[in-house]
């Protein structure tokens, strides 16, 4: 009984718990590099304009 509990403890909660992980982490990423990358090229633009303007 328990060793059957255990086998679907570990065939259904633990793929569930990965692929929710796995979501989660890939919303995490397609949410931080994009602003990542627009605050470097935000650094960039104010360091140029005002090197330009200096």
């Amino acid at each position: 009984m328990f060793d059957c509990l255990g086998a679907l403890f570990a065939g259904l909660i633990l793929p569930i718990i990965f692929i929710v992980g796995g979501l989660i982490a890939c919303m995490f990423w397609y949410i931080s590099v994009p602003l990542l990358v627009l605050f470097a090229i935000a650094k960039i633009y104010k360091s140029k304009s005002s090197n330009a303007a200096l």
